[in-house]
């Protein structure tokens, strides 16, 4: 009943009927970052890592100058991961398969 717990949560009220579900799927989220400065020549995503990209949010463009690559964000993508695996592990891996080319 979605518009009463909308009614509901905007008076304050209590929602006894709303449960949240235990996720289903186990998820990476990646910054896409350059190791180093310059001017972005482009981003190569691994197509074993791009067919489990959920979501994604990215505002680089070629020719982008990154000044401080500690702190320079060009992306930020969702990656869903096998339930079986580490996370931790998984992110490692994951993060092996972006590439950032600078020029």
């Amino acid at each position: 009943n979605y518009p009463e717990w909308i009614v509901r949560s905007a008076a304050g009220l209590d929602i006894p009927d709303l449960r949240q579900e235990e996720s289903k799927v186990s998820l990476v989220r990646h910054c896409i970052m350059s190791k180093k400065a310059g001017k972005l020549a482009g981003v190569y995503i691994d197509p074993l890592v791009e067919e489990n990209i959920i979501d994604r949010f990215i505002w680089w463009k070629t020719g982008d100058e990154v000044t401080n690559p500690e702190t320079h964000k060009l992306g930020i993508v969702f990656v869903k991961c096998d339930e079986s695996l580490d996370v931790v592990f998984e992110a490692e891996k994951i993060s092996k398969l972006f590439r950032v080319d600078m020029l």
